[in-house]
């Protein structure tokens, strides 16, 4: 085709094509134990490749169900308005700040890492009187701090905390906290991204107003949507505030209509990113499959583990306090002499593996290391504190070993688990009540576990039989042979077939 004829003018400001090579990009194939994002399931990666279909359409908004449905079970709430916010979980923060904030209203806000600094920034950009009480970094707040606070705060309308502060490491306790903001007329907000999943998040026993998640952390989904919930006592000050809303996108109101929370007919809100749906609604399954005490037991356990390993080696854990540390991101002190991003830096180019540095206020103090969802198994734990400990010789932390090290194993972050490493039942987690588990290992907070039979994500043809897990292990492996290929890394895909061969994959019921 001849060339488009244009003016001298014109062709001066046309843009030359770029020169950048159009080769397939390859990312590297990494174990991600850092505080986010985790290891997907390959469940999952199966179910975030589904068919692309419009975002009303009905097979997708059955999909959104689902995930409604799903997430009140680990949210452990009855919530009618539970959904997905597209986004991150920065998201999610921002639609919980804009549904209960009004300009001039008093926010409380509970620091102790970065991230109730982000809560009070937000709340400061809606407009908030935003007052805030402060604890050293890797302590938590008692409810007489929050008392005193709401005391000299008279007139508060909302409090916000960090339920697990990943900066630092530390697990908020909230037992009574709702009560006690309700008895001044205050909604409790809670951060639950780097937790709900991983440990007990008890929505409705706790009394908490708005809570909210991240997707790609315990759940080990995709990045979006984000986990939302609020109960009635917020949605009304949302309603009495829909006139003051000065952003669309996350007007809870106008998305909640759209993930049909109140059971009327879906109404277009925005074009959701229907493939994050669909890994997610695989990612909550696999939760609702295994039950929530079993999963709260084996992130619980796994941490234990990992913390008697890191002390073995001569570090300190920064959370002092064993009953006060999250167990889903563990945080280590730096030690004297050495450079946190040498051992950090060691681990990925030596075993694929990542970790992190400090974050926020913690910067070059700590590093930090999760357990989320799909990786937290023996396995993983195991190579990480081997690979610490090569790490510490190499930065000269530890003296140098007897013998070479042996090659690293291979590490396989996309097979099916197996009852060894990924356990479906479990003792009741700590601090749990025994009556809430019955002789099976089930949680007894199962009166709100779904009881839907949990099916393989829609495929195209509405009229076909769902895949087994295994057949959708092995569609993710042959996904990942045709993208590892790509990649030049095709020898760990052919362990992962072959590992899958022989590893159990979580029934479906």
């Amino acid at each position: 085709m001849a060339p488009l004829a244009t003016s001298a003018t014109a062709a001066a400001t046309r843009v030359e094509r770029p020169s950048i090579s159009t080769t397939p990009l390859a990312l590297p194939n990494l174990l991600l134990m850092s505080p986010g994002p985790s290891s997907p399931h390959p469940r999952v990666l199966a179910a975030a490749g589904s068919p692309l279909v419009g975002h009303m359409h009905p097979a997708l908004l059955s999909a959104m169900d689902d995930v409604r449905e799903w997430l009140k079970y680990v949210f452990q709430t009855r919530n009618r308005f539970t959904l997905g916010v597209s986004g991150s979980g920065h998201a999610a923060m921002e639609a919980a700040v804009n549904a209960v904030v009004a300009p001039g209203d008093v926010a409380l806000v509970a620091i102790n890492g970065m991230w109730g600094e982000r809560m009070a920034l937000l709340a400061r950009r809606h407009g908030g009187d935003v007052r805030t009480i402060q604890a050293p970094l890797g302590e938590v707040f008692s409810l007489d701090d929050f008392a005193r606070a709401l005391e000299a705060n008279p007139g508060v309308a909302s409090v916000f905390v960090v339920h697990g502060e990943s900066s630092t490491g530390t697990l908020q306790p909230l037992e009574g906290l709702g009560d006690l903001c309700h008895k001044h007329g205050a909604l409790l907000v809670v951060d639950a991204i780097c937790t709900a999943g991983g440990v007990p998040v008890l929505m409705d026993e706790w009394d908490i107003d708005v809570c909210y998640s991240g997707s790609q952390k315990c759940l080990s989904s995709l990045v979006s949507p984000s986990p939302f919930t609020m109960n009635e006592r917020a949605r009304e000050k949302l309603k009495s505030k829909a006139h003051q809303i000065q952003t669309y996108y996350f007007d809870m109101n106008v998305a909640g209509a759209f993930w049909a929370v109140d059971g009327k007919p879906n109404v277009y809100h925005h074009t959701s990113i229907g493939s994050n749906i669909m890994a997610l609604r695989e990612a909550l399954a696999l939760v609702v499959d295994e039950g929530l005490e079993s999963v709260w037991h084996r992130h619980r356990s796994l941490a234990d583990k990992l913390h008697a390993g890191i002390e073995e080696l001569g570090l300190e854990l920064f959370v002092k306090d064993p009953s006060l540390r999250l167990p889903t991101v563990t945080t280590i002190k730096v030690p004297e002499g050495v450079h946190w991003a040498q051992v950090t830096s060691y681990l990925m180019e030596k075993y694929n593996l990542e970790i992190a540095g400090g974050l926020g206020p913690t910067v070059g103090m700590v590093w930090r290391i999760g357990i989320m969802g799909n990786n937290a198994r023996d396995a993983n734990i195991a190579l990480v504190l081997r690979a610490l400990k090569d790490a510490l010789h190499h930065v000269g932390f530890l003296p140098p070993p007897a013998h070479a090290a042996a090659p690293p194993p291979a590490h396989l972050v996309t097979v099916a688990p197996t009852e060894a490493n990924y356990p479906c039942s479990a003792a009741p987690y700590p601090g749990v009540a025994a009556s809430q588990t019955s002789g099976d290992g089930a949680a007894a907070a199962e009166s709100v576990r779904p009881s839907k039979p949990i099916a393989a994500s829609a495929t195209a043809d509405p009229g076909a039989s769902a895949p087994t897990p295994a057949a959708a292990v092995s569609a993710s492996v042959a996904v990942a042979a045709v993208v590892s290929a790509a990649k030049g890394v095709a020898s760990s895909v052919a362990s992962s077939v072959a590992a899958s061969s022989t590893a159990a994959p979580i029934a479906v019921k």
